[in-house]
C-alpha cells in the first residue's frame, strides 16, 4: 500500500476517527492525503476570538494544515464547497483524488457519526467514487455520541440527516489499530483545531468522553468487497 486518501467533511473530521492510523501508516512511509468537503465556516470560534464566515473558514484551513503536519501527512486538498450545504457531486471527488492516486480510502460510516448531513454527503460521494478500491468506514464504539446527537437535535437541528432512533455506532468491525504508540500525536491533531477545543483542551473536544473513547484504538469495516492485500498495522494486543 502507496498511499491513502481520508476524506472529510470538515476541519477536525480527520482528527478524532481516524488520526492515529493516519499516523502509524506515515510513520511505515505510506502517502497520506486528506481531502476536505468545505472549510467549515458555518461552525464556531470557541477562542473566544468571535471569528465567522471567511474569517472562520480561513483559520480552520489553517488548523487542519497543521493538524496534517502533525501527521506526517501531505498538505490538505479542499473541495471548497459550502458547510452545511455539501452536496453529493462524485465528480467533484473523482478530480480531487485521481492526481492522488489513492489505493485505499477512509471516510466516516452510514451513521455520519452523529448524522450530520455533510458526513453522510461525503460517504455517499466516496462509495460513488471508490472505482474498486477498498473504502474503510470508521466506527465508534454504539450509542458513544447519542447525547451529542440529542444537543444538536436541539440547537442546530438542520445539521442532521437521519432518523432520531437511527443506530449510532456499531460493534462490528474489520479492522483495530492500536494507536496507543502516537496517542500524543492524536492529541496534538485534535488540539491544532483550536477553533473546536474547549478551553485549548483536547480531551473536551466536541463532548467529555469522546476522546478517552477513542483515544486507544481506532476501529473500521469494510464498505467494498475489495480489501487491502497487506494490512500494515497489528491490532492491540491481548
Amino acid at each position: 500500500m502507496r498511499r491513502v486518501a481520508v476524506v472529510v467533511a470538515h476541519p477536525d473530521d480527520e482528527s478524532y476517527p481516524f488520526a492515529g492510523t493516519l499516523a502509524r501508516l506515515a510513520d511505515l512511509g505510506v502517502e497520506v492525503h486528506v481531502v476536505c468537503a468545505t472549510r467549515g465556516e458555518g461552525g464556531w470560534d470557541l477562542t473566544g476570538e468571535g471569528r465567522t464566515g471567511a474569517a472562520l473558514a480561513e483559520a480552520r484551513a489553517r488548523e487542519l494544515a497543521r493538524s496534517c503536519e502533525v501527521l506526517g501527512a501531505a498538505p490538505p486538498r479542499f473541495l471548497d464547497m459550502p458547510d452545511g450545504g455539501v452536496e453529493i457531486t462524485p465528480e467533484r471527488l473523482h478530480a480531487a483524488l485521481a492526481p492522488l492516486e489513492p489505493d485505499a480510502l477512509f471516510t466516516l460510516g452510514h451513521d455520519g457519526a452523529y448524522g450530520h448531513v455533510d458526513h453522510l454527503a461525503v460517504t455517499a460521494m466516496v462509495g460513488a467514487v471508490a472505482g474498486g478500491r477498498p473504502v474503510l468506514h470508521a466506527v465508534f464504539p454504539p450509542g458513544l455520541f447519542e447525547p451529542f446527537r440529542r444537543k444538536m437535535k436541539r440547537f442546530a437541528p438542520a445539521a442532521l440527516g437521519l432518523p432520531d432512533d437511527a443506530p449510532l455506532g456499531s460493534r462490528l468491525f474489520d479492522l483495530e489499530v492500536d494507536t496507543r504508540p502516537v496517542q500524543q500525536r492524536k492529541l496534538d491533531s485534535v488540539a491544532a483545531h483550536r477553533t473546536q477545543v474547549h478551553g485549548g483542551e483536547p480531551r473536551r473536544f466536541l463532548f467529555d468522553g469522546l476522546l478517552d473513547a477513542v483515544l486507544d484504538v481506532e476501529r473500521f469495516r469494510y464498505a467494498t468487497e475489495s480489501r487491502i492485500a497487506a494490512w500494515p498495522l497489528q491490532p492491540p494486543a491481548g
